[in-house]
């Protein structure tokens, strides 16, 4: 059973070769400042209620066998700032995010854009970072900047 007592503020359940579906009851944990999920054997999709934790700011979700698409109420999340996907076969888009939440997804992942007015879901390329940090895309498209470093690319705007 994966989740306890609704006052746990971190959940560090890493490397332990789980497997079914994350539990629906994890958006209970209301207390949840921190996540970490990664490198098990979950399937099935991203639960819904994750929205509702408030007080999440990392998850780490990467390394599994989630699919499906990324839930929107994710966005609700105010102090979410770091979100890891990667190695997972999750499609559709990735919702807009806040401005200072850090996401990492695979280069070949499936997951569009979601738009609203002049901004863009912010995409952390993990290989392309590596490769060339000016390539990130941004959040705020509106101005063509990301992090001081102009954008050549006004194509997703």
């Amino acid at each position: 059973r994966l989740v306890g007592s609704p006052n746990v503020r971190f959940l560090a359940m890493h490397n332990n070769r789980m497997s079914g579906t994350i539990p629906v009851e994890i958006g209970r944990l209301s207390e949840l400042e921190w996540l970490s999920l990664y490198n098990n054997r979950f399937t099935g999709t991203i639960p819904r209620s994750i929205g509702g934790l408030n007080n999440l700011v990392a998850v780490f979700l990467q390394t599994n066998r989630l699919e499906g698409k990324i839930p929107l109420e994710i966005r609700n999340m105010k102090a979410l700032r770091d979100l890891d996907l990667r190695q997972n076969q999750l499609t559709g888009s990735m919702p807009i995010l806040g401005k200072n939440v850090n996401v990492r997804v695979d280069d070949d992942a499936n997951l569009g854009y979601e738009r609203r007015g002049d901004r863009i879901s912010a995409l952390y390329r993990n290989k392309r970072r590596r490769r060339r940090r000016r390539q990130d895309r941004c959040v705020d498209a509106g101005n063509g900047t990301c992090d001081n470093v102009s954008l050549n690319d006004t194509s997703k705007k």
